[in-house]
């Protein structure tokens, strides 16, 4: 199917609201036809409904309206998100879409986003439009000018040890957010800095410590401990090793953690979890560069690159004493806010599509006839489903799913069943009073529990953008939504 993506720009909405003249996205749209228009705003939604609305009576296509909430049309964070997620959920529904970006409309950063997000699809196009010249095709290719020769001078002069890029290559990272964190952690891999990952359990913390390790051309090895796995008791012997005969059990001599990442980097992954009392002995450790085995009495020199990790607040648990604020300024030299998988955008079909081939290689291994593919509903269902388990639970759910398939495509009756819900058991609708004959009973109450509950799960839904939110919900202005909201304290 053919797809058209623009902006609302000021010359089309004027040109509907006066009829005294066509403007630029009416006249494209009376000399080509598309089977879908995807129309992006960051205007208000009743403005943007009435132009949709205008529009409509002109030409009877099918047009989907997408709000965004951002002010500054020249915020190319903002703009690349926006137009990325759109994109996005076109190709999740229509894995084989042509899609044609319409560039005449918009800023300067609205349409070199277009170009820079064309770049990576298999069937697209770019079209402009003016009084003069009417329709035209853009012909628009960003790597025509780089020859192979040119290619191999730019490798000839990239970083001598090893390309950062070339460390990250296996980390899915085409959107926006994802391209910012890869960029943070190659410049800070090439210092020799302290670095601090933080992001929900199973953003992939591991993955980047040992990317960015790799990129840092340290010689050492890289070794991974989990201070949320070892007994508090036996946390300063696994870091700093210990001398025979330290105590019970110590039969033979061991270096520690710290110690056989020497030249190499220590990830230390769930920090927060560290005790107090092990926090005094590694801050000692980062300030001296020395360690002191359990038993010992003499200081080891180390030279080791420390990553750190966590799912916590760490401010938080400053704040209220659980976590020694001058440790937390040593090990955040550099910080890096892994996203979590849905605010991921075009990455996350491109893991879910990596976890079915791992699936299908570890259930039928050779046996290629018998690897499973998803359906266009089950695309859909991933790309709007939360995933507060991230990675790790995108994966668990495709392998279930995957194991108890029959038939050759992975269905939402084989799918939506092996989603696990880990929640506490009690839930916002078990808030709601329940009907009861005693006189007690307010249907007011009833009524307001409701609602409450639809608003936090809409605002969920549309990541905190009131706009989508009270679409969601069935409100043709925000304003409704921000009423409630500030009633409920929400």
């Amino acid at each position: 199917m053919n797809y058209l993506i623009s902006w609302i720009a000021n010359a089309d909405m004027e040109a509907l609201k006066n009829s005294s003249s066509e403007g630029p996205l009416l006249s494209v749209l009376q000399e080509k036809s598309f089977d879908t228009i995807y129309l992006l705003s960051n205007r208000s939604h009743d403005a943007s409904q009435k132009f949709v609305q205008d529009l409509q009576r002109e030409k009877k296509s099918k047009i989907e309206l997408r709000l965004f909430s951002f002010s500054d049309p020249t915020d190319l964070p903002a703009v690349w998100e926006a137009s990325e997620k759109v994109v996005s959920e076109i190709r999740v529904s229509d894995s084989d879409a042509h899609i044609t970006f319409f560039v005449t409309p918009g800023t300067n950063t609205m349409t070199a986003v277009f170009f820079l997000i064309g770049e990576r699809l298999p069937q697209v196009d770019y079209i402009q439009h003016s009084k003069e010249s009417g329709t035209r095709q853009f012909p628009w290719k960003t790597l025509d000018y780089l020859t192979a020769e040119s290619e191999a001078a730019i490798n000839d002069n990239t970083w001598s040890e090893q390309s950062p890029h070339a460390a990250f290559k296996d980390i899915e990272h085409d959107s926006w957010v994802m391209r910012t964190c890869v960029d943070k952690a190659s410049r800070y891999s090439k210092h020799e800095i302290r670095i601090l990952l933080l992001g929900e359990s199973g953003t992939g913390k591991e993955r980047f410590a040992q990317a960015i390790h790799n990129a840092s051309g340290r010689s050492g090895k890289f070794v991974a401990v989990n201070c949320g796995a070892i007994p508090a008791s036996l946390i300063e012997s696994e870091l700093f090793g210990y001398e025979k005969g330290a105590f019970t059990g110590a039969n033979a001599k061991r270096i520690g953690k710290i110690e056989a990442a020497d030249k190499g980097s220590l990830f230390l992954d769930e920090i927060g979890e560290l005790p107090l009392e092990q926090q005094v002995k590694l801050l000692r450790f980062l300030q001296e560069g020395e360690i002191v085995p359990v038993g010992s009495s003499e200081p080891r020199k180390v030279d080791v690159r420390v990553i750190a990790a966590t799912h916590r607040d760490l401010l938080e648990m400053v704040r209220e004493g659980n976590f020694r604020e001058d440790l937390f300024y040593r090990l955040a030299a550099g910080i890096i806010q892994l996203p979590p998988l849905r605010n991921r955008g075009i990455d996350l079909m491109t893991i879910a599509e990596k976890c079915l081939a791992d699936a299908n290689r570890q259930i039928f291994k050779d046996s290629l006839q018998d690897y499973k593919k998803f359906d266009t509903e089950v695309r859909k269902f991933i790309s709007r489903h939360q995933w507060k388990g991230n990675i790790r639970e995108l994966q668990s759910t495709i392998l279930r799913a995957v194991l108890n398939t029959l038939g050759d495509t992975v269905t939402c009756r084989f799918f939506s069943p092996e989603l696990l819900d880990i929640q506490p058991s009690k839930t916002d609708d078990a808030e709601i009073p329940e009907y009861v004959s005693d006189g007690s009973f307010s249907l007011e109450k009833a009524v307001e529990e409701y609602e409450k509950t639809c608003i936090k799960k809409a605002l969920a839904d549309a990541n905190g953008i009131k706009q989508e939110a009270a679409r969601l919900l069935g409100w043709k202005s925000h304003q409704n939504l921000t009423n409630r909201m500030k009633k409920y304290g929400l």
